[in-house]
Order: structure tokens, then sequence, then C-alpha cells
């Protein structure tokens, strides 16, 4: 989809314009020259610290690794919640 103005003419392209539809079925004929499917493992996690700093010895391989040796994700995506000190002052 193309969207924005073009070239010198500045022409609007607007998403069901006989332009765009002709974009867009030429390139999905050519979608297999730029475009690949493969199948991820991603590993998506979330922590919730607690406003407490871990301690420098916690063991994360248990949790970023929870299956067996067979099983490496080719991603990991990961959201910490709480990592500030939960005080008034924070909180607000």
């Amino acid at each position: 989809m193309i969207l924005g103005k073009h070239g010198k003419t500045q022409l609007n392209y607007e998403q069901n314009s006989k332009m765009q539809l002709y974009i867009n079925k030429e390139l999905y004929k050519q979608e297999s020259l730029f475009t690949s499917l493969d199948f991820l493992k991603i590993n998506v996690s979330s922590w919730n610290l607690g406003g407490v700093i871990p301690l420098e010895k916690t063991n994360l391989h248990k949790w970023l690794f929870p299956f067996d040796s067979n099983y490496y994700p080719d991603m990991f995506v990961i959201g910490f919640q709480e990592i500030v000190p939960l005080t008034a002052k924070n909180i607000v």
C-alpha cells in the first residue's frame, strides 16, 4: 500500500484508487521475490519485579528456557513490570 504524495504533481494516493489497486496487484504477483515464510519459536515472558532489585546471583535460565534442551527460541520478548521502587513518590 502506498500512502502520501507522489512526485512533483503532489497527487494523493487513495487506498481504493485504480492506481493503488494496480500497484497491489503487481506487488502480489512478485511477492515471492521479496518475501519468505518461516516459522519462529518465540518465548514471550513478563517479570513483575515488585519494585525490588533482583539478586545478582538470580538464575534466569529456567525462566528463559523452561523446556528441554532441544528447544531454543529464535527470539525472546521480555516485559518488566514495577522496575522502580514502589514508593509513594514513584506510584503517584
